[in-house]
């Protein structure tokens, strides 16, 4: 049995309460747990308002043995109070705001009372403090002011009680004298200038004293000795006195010999891969100066061909004279085949019914075969809407070069390009949408090259060609030719394509700082297979800054940034309707190669790919055979165009550390020539979203609401675009 003993009526603890703070009353008794549950119980206290309280166990019998034990909790609350503020007397050398989140004593937020905002404002509702918490912070302010040349400084607190039973801890310091760097001197090095080792040093002279500061910079000179390839570096700093309040750094460096390979490099676990596919992967050969940089490389180039499930790299000094050292690699292989499946759901897919927008995924990949650490994969994805099939096979080292390589090919197959809905207004007013089963579809079959280079951590340099045929069926059976807007009837593409990516993001799938720039330029023509000739060119910027957790307000909230520009134009014009001219439509690209934009990855205020130029399908004729009192109404086609341009800006807002509050703003627009690119012509979406963290990533909500909906004009009637979309699924925008 366990109790916990107050001589509060109101203080009550219920089992559930217990079960959680007291783990002898699940785990069973031992003195650590007993302990345990005391700091759980006083800590619970404190978040209460009850700062001060005192919290004892005992057992019955008191040797804590026997099956009647009962174990007993007794709690000496003390006064109630509120943490109302947190103040420093003595120093302007403290900045509250940066050192509030180092503090365990934390001000009351009224906000924390509110269960859905406590993890977003954090806090507490009548704050928190303690005598323990106190003297922790005493020294947390002590070593900040040392940090900042207060070498003799002295910290001392109190409280203050007000009249409405509000508590105040009040820290004062007392600063003494302030210490200045005097000079940084470099001595033992003969290989590196002292301005080069002085230039990773983070203490300067004339600055404040900081000892964090000076001992990193003894780290910085060992680094930078050690990315020569002197592994044995070492550097030591020393502190010379030169009066009260000034000192004199002093780095004593001892370089040590440059680290070279001796000999073969060892392999162990290598069970199913070949010794000389493996060496393609190595970064030094035998001679070569090792640095850690090039066993880092080494390590992610082997990990990057999904063969292995660790990869280990040592080496070992053999003559300290010399330099020498042997390398060994330990590696553990993964198992060669990896079967992923997935379920998932799009809006951009299901706007004609829950249904169309379910999408499955099956990916079979066989690494390392024939243990040449070559990977080959088939990737199937289906919807009702849409089969695409792709089989591809990847060598990260084609002859040895450092040239990752893919080959592949895919089909895809789409049931429905209906980019549009019909509608029918009946006599009494009624408008409804039109359900009929006059559908085409487009199949594309294609294969291509691609090969690329990283020049650096962050840079990539890629090539590619590919040639691909597209071709409509059902087509001549269901539309006429004048209503087909997403395709012509059969195209052929030879293109070759090169593209630059420099991507410095902390994370691929929810980035929340850094930056990602990309370029890639297509030029279609008939020599390379084809039979249209162009030239494209697509760029994209992304970039993401966090605010500081001691921001006010904002704290942790990120801000991201995304533009995208596209142009493209037609070389050599097709006769694509083989009727003897050239016309205005076939001056442009191909409509299967125009850029298209609208939905929940770029401008959020449209439906799917349905921004830009529109097409105007007039009511048919055959609507009148129905039924007398049939009026069908006319709508707009997607056209795409030769230009884009989509600019997005989004501000995410931690509600809970599982939840953000997202407002965006979309700009931009798609236009039907390159020279129509203009200012005036952007479309504005202001919306509100939600993005919820998942373990298989971020599911986002967003509304777009279009400020300016595009108006298009037919006769005497005005045809305006919907004003704003609903958008759901996995992933960021951006």
């Amino acid at each position: 049995d366990v109790q916990v003993k107050t001589p509060l009526k109101d203080l009550t603890f219920n089992t559930r309460l217990i079960r959680e703070l007291l783990p002898v009353k699940t785990q069973g008794f031992s003195r650590s747990l007993s302990r345990l549950g005391e700091r759980r119980l006083k800590n619970y206290l404190q978040e209460k308002g009850y700062f001060f309280a005192e919290v004892s166990s005992r057992c019955e019998p008191v040797a804590c043995q026997g099956n009647d034990l009962k174990v007993f909790y007794d709690v000496e609350p003390g006064e109630r109070y509120q943490l109302t503020d947190v103040r420093f007397e003595g120093t302007q050398a403290i900045k509250p705001l940066a050192l509030s989140s180092e503090l365990q004593s934390q001000p009351a937020n009224a906000l924390s009372g509110v269960p859905f905002l406590r993890d977003w404002v954090g806090g507490l509702k009548r704050g928190i403090t303690s005598n323990e918490r106190v003297k922790a912070d005493v020294e947390v302010i002590r070593r900040y002011l040392i940090d900042r040349g207060y070498r003799d400084a002295r910290v001392g607190s109190r409280f203050a009680v007000t009249e409405s039973q509000g508590l105040i801890v009040v820290f004062g310091v007392e600063e003494g004298l302030k210490s200045n760097v005097s000079d940084v001197v470099v001595r033992g090095n003969g290989l590196l200038t002292e301005s080069e080792l002085l230039a990773v040093v983070p203490a300067a002279a004339g600055e404040p004293f900081s000892l964090t500061n000076a001992l990193a910079g003894a780290q910085q000179i060992k680094m930078l000795y050690t990315q020569r390839g002197y592994l044995e570096a070492n550097a030591e700093v020393e502190f010379v006195e030169l009066a009260p309040d000034r000192v004199r750094l002093v780095y004593n460096v001892n370089e040590g010999q440059q680290a070279r390979l001796e000999g073969e490099v060892q392999v162990i676990g290598n069970n199913k891969t070949k010794l000389n596919w493996l060496r393609r992967y190595y970064d030094f050969k035998t001679g070569d100066i090792i640095t850690p940089a090039q066993i880092r490389q080494t390590q992610r180039d082997l990990y990057a061909t999904g063969a292995f499930r660790e990869v280990g790299i040592r080496t070992e000094p053999v003559n300290t004279f010399t330099g020498t050292h042997n390398l060994t690699i330990n590696v553990t292989e993964a198992k060669p085949l990896l079967f992923v499946y997935g379920l998932g759901y799009s809006t951009d897919d299901g706007s004609r019914g829950f249904a169309n927008g379910l999408r499955g995924l099956t990916e079979l990949t066989f690494n390392n075969i024939r243990g040449t650490l070559d990977t080959a994969t088939l990737r199937l994805r289906a919807s009702r809407r849409e089969q695409y099939a792709q089989f591809s096979f990847t060598d990260l080292r084609p002859f040895g070069w450092k040239w990752p390589t893919t080959f592949s090919t895919f089909y895809t197959r789409n049931n429905d390009l209906r980019p549009f809905t019909r509608r029918r207004e009946s006599v009494d007013g009624k408008v409804q949408d039109v359900t009929d089963n006059s559908s085409f579809g487009l199949q594309r079959f294609a294969a291509f090259i691609q090969t690329e280079r990283k020049l650096n951590d962050i840079t990539s340099l890629r090539f590619r060609y590919n040639l691909e045929r597209a071709n409509l069926f059902n087509f001549e059976q269901t539309f006429p030719e004048t209503e087909v807007t997403r395709n012509e009837r059969a195209v052929r593409l030879g293109i070759f394509a090169v593209g630059i990516s420099r991507d410095t993001r902390d994370n691929l799938l929810n980035p929340s700082r850094g930056q990602l720039f990309s370029a890639d330029n297509l030029l279609a023509a008939n020599a390379l297979g084809g039979n249209e000739s162009f030239n494209k060119f697509f760029a994209n910027y992304q970039r993401y800054y966090t605010f500081d957790p001691a921001t006010r307000w904002l704290k942790d909230s990120t801000l991201a940034f995304s533009a995208r520009v596209g142009l493209a134009r037609v070389m050599l014009p097709a006769d694509r309707d083989r009727n003897g001219t050239i016309s205005e439509s076939e001056r442009r690209l191909p409509i299967s190669e125009r850029f298209f934009t609208g939905g929940a990855t770029t401008l959020r205020g449209f439906k799917f790919e349905t921004a830009g130029p529109q097409g105007i399908l007039a009511p048919r004729p055959s609507c009148q055979t129905l039924s007398p009192t049939c009026f069908e109404l006319p709508a707009l086609v997607p056209l795409g165009g030769d230009a884009l341009t989509v600019m997005n800006f989004e501000l995410r807002y931690p509600l809970t550390s599982r939840m953000r509050l997202v407002p965006f703003y979309d700009l931009g627009n798609v236009f039907y020539k390159v020279s129509d690119l203009n200012w005036p012509s952007m479309t504005s979406t202001l919306g509100l979203g939600i993005r919820i963290n998942t373990p298989l990533g971020p599911i986002g909500v967003d509304y777009g609401f279009l400020l300016d909906p595009p108006a298009f004009q037919f006769g005497q009637a005005t045809l305006r675009q919907p004003r704003g979309a609903f958008h759901i699924r996995f992933g960021q925008t951006f």
